[in-house]
């Protein structure tokens, strides 16, 4: 039997970036993709070779490991593209193995010694990408994976797609691609149609040269002869808007080539610097000196930002460049509005000299920092950082090492700002202490009403006189409401208020029976034999009341006359099923009396309590008088 998920749907348009160059680009990676020498781990504790020289004779790198080994398996350090288990036993293992391989999004196979439906139920929940029944067909096992694989390609290389798709659709840059072959628009995002005043569609499928003023067409097309070339450029352009009305960008192009080397596209990002030119000719008609000034300024920063990558500049997240000694080399725009500095008063401070991050992460975020230096690998860790105004803000830090002749001669840091999720998160925290006050008020409250009860029980009691039943009746009454009391008391005095210690219950409950009946110890003993168990309260209540009604019951009808004797109260478990058992070796019950036919009250009680807990009720008259009843725990219920 062969389980695997389907092949996504071509059609899913609406997770589609609609640009031609980038589909074909997606479909030619995701077919290459199969070709190549793909990683795969194979984990199983018998023997393997046959299935690792078949993997390998279908051209994949493979690493066979043991089921013990895995524990020391760093799976973060390891670039793998699929993992195939084959164990045996236990499930439980594989399960694990599992869990641990899906946290890094690594496409799982599991070879299957049985067919069971209840077993393969198991090993979906891991969500596997395969399962295979043995013995297997090893040519469907090598379709199998390389289905799999390149399932796992395209999905990466449309993840891809999408973050490109966000990235360009919300920069604050106008976006243009055009076709190198009939040099039209194939795309514009929505930005750069804002800047020329146009929809869409009115710009797409027309030559870009048509929005450009006459005295641009020259140099226009001799940018498009030099970007054929491989040549990429910054230059500015004049547009005329839908309006008439002039727009100055500065443009930087660059050509665009598929996996084969073919020159697919021309991309250009438009930055509007039309305020930025109608102030240099205000400034070139005022002085003539300070136009020569300006021209050597703008030429400055045209040679700069040859130096920046666009993603680097425009990225909301706090990007710097840093030497091995934490030295600022360049930063972005998102940490020079943080700082409230110019990236030239940040070139050349060290962090530890810059108020920028929190003095008490400064340690930690350098020591990382050196540790990137030396070549160690550290994940993505939190800092705090500080604004101009001293506001603190929490950031997600990523460190990635730049090389040079073999050595990391430089840092990237990338600073996620997480401060409203911390906020957030906080908020959250905060409301969940709140409701877990609420709710140990709550139980509190309901303990003292229950008090209230057995005070008026009690009180009833001393005015009915010699009424024995009335005062028996009025008596288990109070029994009853106090171990239903208790429940709630060990609830309130609980950390964890969804369970509670049914060992520590058990002991408070008999201890009060024998307070209640005036029971010595040295006539009658009590053995608890109880296991560290926690109940949830849908079962705690029914199995506290059932302890109540047999242990009464033992005390007060299985020792008549002062006769010494023992009462046994157990409770252990068994997999997910308990036993508890309630017994005494007194004077017992008569001989034909049987479960549900004795006429008691609580013995009724008893049964309907063993019903809600969907257990089973059994008697033993052999010694004395013994009931087991197993069970197991019920789950919570949603009221609300």
């Amino acid at each position: 039997m062969l389980l695997l998920p389907r092949v996504p749907d071509e059609d899913e348009k609406d997770s589609q970036f609609q640009c031609p160059f980038l589909n074909r680009k997606i479909t030619q990676a995701s077919c290459e993709g199969g070709n190549e020498l793909s990683k795969i781990m194979l984990v199983g504790d018998g023997k393997c070779d046959v299935l690792k020289a078949d993997l390998e004779s279908w051209e994949h790198e493979v690493a066979h490991i043991s089921p013990t080994n895995v524990e020391a398996i760093e799976f973060n350090e390891l670039v793998l593209d699929l993992v195939i288990i084959d164990l045996t036993d236990p499930i439980e293992e594989s399960l694990e193995i599992a869990s641990k391989i899906k946290e890094r999004d690594i496409p799982l196979i599991f070879l299957l010694n049985s067919s069971d439906k209840l077993i393969v139920k198991q090993y979906k929940l891991t969500e596997p990408e395969g399962c295979i029944e043995k013995p297997f067909n090893p040519t469907e096992l090598k379709y199998s994976i390389k289905l799999i694989l390149y399932n796992h390609t395209l999905k990466k290389l449309k993840d891809s797609e999408k973050l490109f798709r966000s990235m360009v659709e919300t920069t604050h840059e106008g976006v243009s691609i055009s076709d190198p072959a009939t040099l039209k628009c194939i795309y514009i995002n929505q930005r750069f149609a804002d800047l020329l005043g146009y929809e869409k569609e009115e710009i797409i499928g027309r030559d870009i040269a048509e929005f450009l003023f006459e005295e641009q067409q020259a140099m226009f097309a001799e940018a498009r002869r030099k970007i054929r070339t491989g040549v990429k450029f910054d230059l500015m352009f004049k547009f005329r808007c839908k309006d008439g009305s002039v727009l100055w960008t500065l443009a930087m192009a660059s050509p665009l080539y598929d996996s084969e080397g073919n020159h697919i596209g021309n991309l250009a990002m438009h930055s509007d610097i039309t305020k930025r030119i109608k102030a240099e000719k205000a400034l070139i008609n005022a002085n003539d000196q300070l136009e020569s000034k300006v021209q050597e300024r703008t030429l400055e920063l045209t040679e700069s930002e040859k130096k920046y990558r666009t993603l680097f500049e425009e990225s909301p997240d706090y990007n710097l460049l840093v030497d091995s000694t934490g030295t600022i080399i360049e930063v972005n725009h998102a940490l020079t509005n943080l700082t409230g500095s110019s990236e030239d008063e940040l070139k050349g401070v060290n962090l530890n000299k810059l108020k920028l991050i929190h003095p008490e992460d400064l340690a930690f975020h350098l020591g990382n920092l050196f540790m990137v230096v030396g070549g160690k690998k550290v994940g993505t860790f939190e800092s705090r950082f500080l604004d101009k105004n001293d506001n603190l803000h929490w950031g997600l830090v990523n460190m990635t090492p730049i090389m040079k002749d073999n050595e990391i001669s430089h840092v990237l840091e990338i600073v996620t700002d997480i401060t409203q999720q911390k906020i957030a998160e906080n908020r959250i925290k905060s409301s969940l202490h709140e409701k877990e006050l609420l709710l140990k008020e709550i139980h509190h409250r309901v303990k003292n009403n229950m008090q209230i009860i057995s005070s008026m029980l009690n009180l009833q009691c001393m005015y009915v006189g010699d009424d024995e039943v009335a005062m028996i009746v009025l008596k288990n009454s109070d029994n009853r409401v106090q171990s239903m009391a208790m429940i709630h008391e060990s609830i309130y005095d609980s950390p964890d208020l969804s369970r509670i210690d049914f060992e520590e219950y058990i002991r408070k409950i008999v201890t009060y029976l024998y307070n209640t009946y005036q029971t010595q110890r040295t006539q009658v003993k009590t053995v608890i034999d109880v296991e560290d168990v926690k109940f949830n309260i849908e079962t705690a209540v029914p199995c506290g009341l059932i302890i109540s009604e047999l242990v009464s019951n033992s005390l007060k009808h299985a020792f008549p006359k002062g006769k010494k004797g023992e009462i046994h109260v157990s409770l252990h478990s068994s997999d997910d099923t308990y036993q508890l058992t309630i017994s005494d070796n007194g004077i017992g019950l008569p001989e034909d009396s049987e479960i549900g036919k004795i006429n008691s009250f609580g013995l009724e009680l008893v049964n309907i309590l063993v019903n809600q807990i969907e257990g089973k009720l059994s008697l033993d008259k052999s010694h004395g008088t013994k009931y087991t009843i197993k069970f197991k725990e019920l789950e919570y219920k949603t009221r609300f």
